[in-house]
């Protein structure tokens, strides 16, 4: 599943990357992301175990996280939601879509370090490396505390009543964004 996403994230970083200046972008993704989670409410209660998961499943979960880079795509979100239409039960498509975010997650993380400590001497002399570890220390914390609550909402299976926020979000964004 790692592998389409490096993929997909190696040959359209910079496609990507454009798209977070464009506040359509994030609206019609949150909109995107609120459509899978009212989708998924909707399928009988999937009953794949690993076994019968396969490996080309895992691909198709790893295309949808590779598109999870856009903005407004939910990673989480769209990798939980293909694992289940593809039928592998709630608790393990939300374990497996964790899993398989940690050596993505991982590996964007060492590409940026990488890029940064390129830069001339000057510019990154500039860095306020104190708020960089600060936030990095607070995303993790706040992650790990998402984390569980993710975990809830999936077994419980109320994951898809998120997708009200996401159209809501994703509505405000874009009548802000196109209103004259």
């Amino acid at each position: 599943a790692c592998i389409p996403t490096a993929m997909i994230g190696l040959t359209f970083q910079d496609d990507f990357e454009a798209q977070f200046s464009s506040p359509a972008s994030t609206g019609f993704g949150l909109l995107v992301t609120g459509s899978l989670l009212f989708a998924i409410g909707r399928l009988p209660r999937p009953n794949r175990g690993w076994r019968r998961f396969g490996w080309w499943r895992a691909i198709l979960v790893g295309i949808a996280q590779g598109m999870a880079i856009l903005p407004g795509i939910s990673r989480s979100g769209s990798t939980i939601c293909i694992a289940q239409f593809l039928g592998l039960k709630r608790r393990w498509s939300a374990e497996f879509s964790f899993f398989i975010a940690a050596p993505v997650i991982a590996g964007a993380g060492i590409l940026k370090l990488r890029e940064t400590m390129h830069l001339p001497a000057d510019v990154l002399n500039t860095i306020a490396w104190g708020p960089i570890i600060a936030g990095t220390a607070c995303a993790a914390i706040s992650g790990a505390l998402a984390l569980k609550l993710l975990m809830r909402l999936v077994v419980a299976d109320k994951l898809q009543y998120f997708c009200y926020y996401c159209w809501a979000a994703g509505g405000v964004v874009l009548v802000i964004h196109f209103m004259p």
